[in-house]
C-alpha cells in the first residue's frame, strides 16, 4: 500500500511539474513553480494551535489575516480595508474587504465562501476556550473579558471580538496595547470558518483534507512517512483571493526535509530555490545570488541566581564591566555574528524602522576593568571568599562556535584568576539543565516570538522566563509598556527595561546572531520573517537569465 501511494504521489508530481513549470509569464515573473524546502513536517496548520516554524511557513502562505508585515517589516493592511482605533485606544474598527474567499481542493467548481468578521469572532473565540488549550491565549490578554476568561469567570464567547456585519469587526480592549495591530499579524489572529472546522470533527490542520484557505495559496497534497525519503507538500494558487492582491508563483513544492544538510544540498543541486542558514555564507558569489541577512537575537551571558556565588551582584557586575566589545569585534574573522552591546536585536522594528535606531546601544554596556576588579573584591568580601572556583559555561550545540567565546573568556581568566571552561551540550540537553538549575552560568539566546520589541523584552518577564530572572522594577516597566496607547511612548520605556536588565547584570549581551536567506538572482521577492521562521512566496517572481 505504501509503494502505491508513493509511486502515486511522484506521478502528482510529475503531472504538476509539466503542467505549471513551463506556464510562466515572463514580462512580470509570475507563473513559476518554487521548489521550497521545509526542515521538519508541519506539526499542526491550525493557525490558534501552531507553534514550530514549519506549520507557520504553510500557515503564512495559505491564511490572511486582518494585517500583515511587509519585507521591511512594515505594517499594511490584508482583509482590513480600512480601521480606526478610538481616542482611548481601546475600540479597534475593522471595515474588511468583501471579495476574499476560503478556497479548499474539495470545493466544487464556481464554490464562493466569502470570509468575514464572523470568522474572526470564531478565530478568537477559539483561542480563548478552555478545551482548545491554545498556546496563544495570553499573547492577546489585553483584548476586553480575556483575564477574567482564563480565570474561569467568564465564558470564552464574551472575548471582546464583534461582528457588527458582515464585513465590519470591532475589537475592543480592557486596557491600551500599542503592540496590538503587531499582534494581529501574527498567526492565531487568523480568521477560522467555523462550519468547516466543526466538519473536520476535531482534524483541522492535521491533513490535507482537514484545511482551508483564505489566503494566497490552498494545500493539495501532504505526504509524510517519518520512515520514508519522499516526503512532501504542494500548495497551488489561490485564484480567487490572486485578483484582489496578485499572487505571483503558480505552485509551491516543498519537500520535508530532516537536516539541514539535506536542505544544503538540494540548494547545491539546484533542487531547491532558496537556503535559510545561520553559516556565514562566504561560499555563494553576490554575482549569482542574493544574500538576505537578519539579526533576530541576542546571545549573551545569564547566571543562575540559585547558586551562591553568581546570586551577588557584584560578582556578576565585575563580569559585566570586564567586556571590551570594541576589541571582540576586531577579533572575528567571520561574519555570521556581531558584537552586541544591548538585549533588543537590530532586526527588530518599531515606528517602522529598526529599534537600534531609535535607541543607540552603545552606552548601554560600559567596559571598565578597574571598576570590574573592585566590584570582584566587594562580591569575595561578602561571600567571604578568597577566589572563584573553575566554572564551566553551558551552551547549547549549534548555538554559537564556542571559539568565539574564547576572546572575552580568556581576558576574565586573566583578569579574575578563574579558569573557565565551555559544557556544550544537545538542545534537550540543555533545556533540561536550565530548568532543573544544573548550571552556574550559560548562554543564552533572546528573541521575540514575532517582530516586537515588546516581545523580546517581555523574556525577562517574572512569570515568563526559564532562567530565574526575577525584578519588580523590570515587571513594572513592562507593564507599562503593554499598557502604553502610543508606540512613540514606548521608546523611552522599552529603554529603560533594558537599562534595568543591565543593571541587575543578570544578561550581558555579547553576540547578535545572524541568520541569511539565499537565492539565485533569477528570483526576486521571496520573503523571510526571521522570528517565525516563516517564507512569504505571494510575490516571489522568476525570470530567465
Amino acid at each position: 500500500m505504501k509503494r502505491v501511494k508513493i509511486i502515486f504521489l511522484i506521478i502528482i508530481i510529475l503531472i504538476t511539474t509539466l503542467t505549471f513549470g513551463c506556464t510562466r509569464n515572463e514580462s512580470d515573473g509570475s507563473g513559476y513553480l518554487f521548489n521550497c524546502s521545509l526542515l521538519g513536517n508541519p506539526q499542526n496548520l491550525d493557525p490558534q494551535m501552531a507553534s514550530d516554524a514549519s506549520s507557520f511557513t504553510i500557515i503564512k502562505n495559505m491564511y490572511s489575516g486582518l494585517l500583515k508585515l511587509d519585507g521591511d517589516g512594515v505594517l499594511i493592511n490584508d482583509i482590513a480595508k480600512s480601521y480606526d482605533i478610538s481616542s482611548d485606544g481601546l475600540k479597534y474598527t475593522f471595515e474588511l474587504w468583501d471579495n476574499y474567499y476560503w478556497y479548499s481542493k474539495d470545493f466544487e467548481e464556481n464554490e464562493e465562501i466569502k470570509v468575514t468578521a464572523k470568522d474572526f469572532v470564531f478565530a478568537f473565540q477559539r483561542i480563548f476556550n478552555p478545551e482548545m488549550h491554545s498556546p496563544h491565549n495570553k499573547d492577546f490578554i489585553c483584548l476586553k473579558n480575556a483575564t477574567s476568561i482564563i480565570d474561569g469567570d467568564m465564558s470564552y464567547t464574551s472575548i471582546g471580538v464583534t461582528a457588527v456585519s458582515d464585513f465590519r469587526l470591532v475589537i475592543e480592549l480592557d486596557h491600551p496595547n500599542a503592540n496590538f495591530l503587531t499582534l494581529l499579524t501574527t498567526p492565531p489572529a487568523i480568521p477560522c470558518n467555523e462550519k468547516f472546522f466543526n466538519s473536520t470533527r476535531g482534524r483541522y490542520g492535521l491533513d490535507k483534507d482537514s484545511v482551508i484557505s483564505n489566503g494566497s495559496f490552498y494545500l493539495t497534497e501532504w505526504f509524510y512517512d517519518q520512515y520514508g525519503s519522499e516526503n512532501i507538500l504542494i500548495m497551488r494558487r489561490n485564484s480567487f483571493n490572486s485578483e484582489v492582491d496578485k499572487v505571483y508563483p503558480a505552485v509551491l513544492k516543498f519537500s520535508i526535509d530532516k537536516d539541514y544538510d539535506s536542505q544544503l544540498k538540494s540548494f547545491n543541486d539546484d533542487k531547491s530555490d532558496y537556503l535559510l542558514t545561520e553559516i556565514y555564507p562566504d561560499k555563494f558569489d553576490e554575482k549569482d545570488y542574493v544574500i538576505k541577512e537578519y539579526e533576530s537575537s541576542t546571545l549573551g551571558i545569564t547566571f543562575n541566581l540559585d547558586d551562591e556565588v553568581y546570586s551577588n551582584e557584584n560578582i556578576r557586575k565585575a563580569f559585566a564591566l570586564s567586556i571590551n566589545r570594541e576589541d571582540l569585534q576586531s577579533n572575528l574573522k567571520r561574519n555570521d555574528i556581531s558584537v552586541a552591546s544591548a538585549i533588543v536585536p537590530p532586526s527588530t522594528t518599531l515606528l517602522n524602522k529598526s529599534y537600534r535606531e531609535l535607541v543607540a546601544e552603545e552606552y548601554l554596556n560600559e567596559y571598565n576593568e578597574n571598576k570590574a576588579l573592585k566590584f570582584l573584591e566587594d562580591g569575595m568580601e561578602e561571600l567571604e571568599i578568597n577566589s572563584l572556583d573553575t566554572v564551566k559555561i553551558l551552551i547549547s550545540e549549534n548555538m554559537i562556535n564556542s571559539d568565539y567565546m574564547h576572546f572575552f573568556t580568556q581576558r576574565w581568566q586573566q583578569l579574575f584568576g578563574v579558569y573557565i571552561g565551555f559544557e556544550t551540550v544537545p538542545q534537550k540537553e540543555y533545556e533540561k539543565k536550565l530548568r532543573d538549575g544544573e548550571y552556574q552560568i550559560a548562554i543564552s539566546e533572546i528573541t521575540g516570538s514575532y517582530n516586537s520589541v515588546f516581545s523580546v523584552l517581555s523574556n525577562f518577564s517574572s512569570e515568563n522566563n526559564t532562567f530565574g530572572y526575577s525584578s519588580a522594577e523590570t515587571d513594572i516597566l513592562l507593564s507599562l509598556a503593554e499598557k502604553t496607547s502610543s508606540l512613540s511612548e514606548c521608546v523611552d520605556i522599552f529603554r529603560d527595561i533594558e537599562k534595568q536588565i543591565n543593571s541587575d547584570s543578570f544578561f550581558i549581551p555579547i553576540f547578535y546572531k545572524k541568520k541569511y536567506l539565499i537565492y539565485r538572482k533569477t528570483n526576486a521577492d521571496i520573503e523571510y520573517n526571521p522570528f517565525s521562521d516563516h517564507i512569504d512566496f505571494q510575490k516571489a517572481k522568476y525570470f530567465d537569465d
